[in-house]
């Protein structure tokens, strides 16, 4: 026998749901890059740096001239830490900035259709909307560093040590997309929701 079917009585008193499906949904995008995404970027990160560890010699050509000459060094314990914690401390620099930005003065946000943006109902979602670009672009700089570190390493066994400035510009294009990409994309973010 088919279940009875609510009065239309009864379904006009139930109160609408808060927040819309599209709001929850950003925030669950949100704290998938921040709790699983960014930390794994940060893990192979950190595993690949210290693959890399093998081949270096214990005095690490870290800085290089335009002419891809060294004039900095480091010992390779120094480097690997250094290739290991830089891209933490800059994710948590990035996601700090992007969960802080919910305590500031919503007059403070200045981006497209602010008034829409920093109205009560909107601000938190603008916040969470922040929060996730900055985590893609922390994702985006550490898969960056991690092709300098590949290029530095691969320095090291030249004799004298030399960086390849090819494939430093290899690394730097792509990024330039990335970032071009990312500019884009966050300036959109804050169209008005159709």
């Amino acid at each position: 026998m088919p279940a009875a079917r609510p009065s239309t009585a009864a379904s006009a008193a139930e109160p609408p749901m808060r927040q819309p499906f599209a709001a929850s949904h950003r925030l669950c995008s949100v704290l998938f890059l921040c709790a699983f995404l960014l930390p794994a970027v940060l893990v192979v990160n950190a595993f690949y740096v210290r693959s890399l560890a093998d081949g270096l010699p214990e005095r690490v050509a870290t800085h290089f001239g335009f002419d891809g000459r060294p004039d900095r060094w480091m010992s390779r314990q120094g480097f690997v830490r250094f290739a290991t914690y830089f891209p933490i401390g800059l994710a948590l620099l990035m996601v700090g900035l992007g969960f802080g930005s919910r305590y500031l003065d919503p007059n403070s946000l200045h981006v497209a259709h602010a008034a829409y943006w920093r109205s009560p109902d909107h601000y938190i979602e603008a916040c969470n909307r922040l929060m996730g670009a900055l985590c893609i672009f922390a994702c985006g700089i550490t898969v960056f560093v991690a092709f300098v570190w590949r290029v530095t390493a691969q320095a090291q066994s030249k004799d004298p040590v030399r960086i390849d400035v090819k494939s430093l510009i290899g690394a730097v294009l792509p990024f330039g997309v990335f970032m071009a990409c990312w500019c884009i994309w966050l300036s959109r973010m804050y169209d008005l929701p159709k």
